[in-house]
């Protein structure tokens, strides 16, 4: 979300006095206004975000130990501001029961027969850029951080619950400010095997993840 909006107001009042007339001496105010605000800023991916895994063949599925790893899916993440500004986003597991391995960084897949959990999926952010106050894009690095200090990387795996990941500087171990910030986002599938789903599945099961990004503008 973005951050709060301030209004700043501040009034600077004096008078002067010189020789010894008796009429009153002229006065004057000053005022010192301005607004602080995030500035505007839409978020676009490609495909709207949607990455389709198609039709996945039983055979894929192991019967009773491990999982099977899908083929990984590459999305382009931009978010363009009419101003610079420092951009963070955390993430929401709209599925987050249903992950068959627990990590922070792992996102659930969806349900299957009642108990049964279709697998896991983690998501690698890379590939980052950014274009400071309209100028060319220039390589950033990605942070991901539950605690507010971090070590900027070319690479960062996506954290869910009390994580918050951003873009850093190139070369120094800080945020930055830009207009433009692109990354690319790399979904990982880990299919679960037959005794984690709970038995079978048929053709109308459907695997079902899905992530809320909420960006926050400005610090």
């Amino acid at each position: 979300m973005r951050s709060k909006y301030y209004t700043l107001l501040m009034a600077i009042f004096g008078t002067a006095a010189f020789g010894h007339a008796c009429a009153a001496a002229p006065s004057s105010a000053l005022k010192l206004m301005g607004a602080m605000a995030a500035p505007n800023c839409t978020v676009a991916m490609t495909d709207d975000g949607e990455f389709k895994l198609g039709k996945i063949s039983p055979t894929q599925i192991k019967p009773d130990t491990g999982h099977t790893s899908l083929p990984p899916m590459e999305k382009d993440l931009t978010i363009t501001c009419d101003a610079d500004t420092y951009l963070t986003f955390s993430v929401v597991d709209n599925e987050n029961s249903s992950a068959s391995v627990a990590s922070a960084s792992y996102f659930g897949m969806g349900s299957v027969n009642t108990t049964g959990k279709l697998g896991y999926y983690s998501v690698v952010m890379s590939d980052a850029t950014v274009s400071v106050g309209g100028g060319p894009q220039t390589a950033a690095r990605v942070f991901v951080t539950n605690n507010g200090t971090f070590s900027p990387a070319a690479t960062a795996l996506l954290g869910g619950a009390g994580y918050i990941q951003g873009w850093a500087d190139a070369s120094k171990e800080e945020m930055i400010a830009a207009k433009l910030f692109k990354a690319k986002l790399t979904v990982k599938p880990e299919l679960a095997n037959a005794k984690i789903m709970s038995g079978a599945i048929s053709d109308e099961t459907a695997i079902a993840g899905s992530l809320t990004l909420n960006f926050r503008f400005g610090l």
